[in-house]
């Protein structure tokens, strides 16, 4: 059994992907996959998420959890709607 936190590897692939992935850092995974094999794009990411499927497999919650967008994004959307709204209230109030 293994130390908690202590970082467990797949058999067969590189530590320094895993390492990547461990971090978060899936996109400098992908990067790194295509510099070593001179895989494509789409190769090198099917390569990428089989290797994460299979560390979940063998380590579930090992990876962290991708969140899935960029929620700053929506948040100054939203807030750039709210500042035009009571502009738009301001200006037909005061005018």
């Amino acid at each position: 059994m293994s130390e908690p936190g202590e970082r467990q590897y797949v058999e067969g692939a590189p530590t320094e992907v895993q390492d990547l992935l461990y971090a978060g850092e899936k996109i400098a995974a992908i990067k790194l996959v295509r510099e070593h094999t001179g895989l494509g794009l789409r190769e090198a990411k099917e390569k990428v998420d089989r290797l994460s499927e299979e560390i979940e497999a063998e380590f579930p919650g090992a990876l962290p959890r991708h969140r899935g967008g960029n929620p700053g994004c929506a948040t100054a959307l939203v807030l750039a709607a709210i500042v035009a709204i009571v502009g738009a209230f301001l200006y037909l109030r005061l005018a």
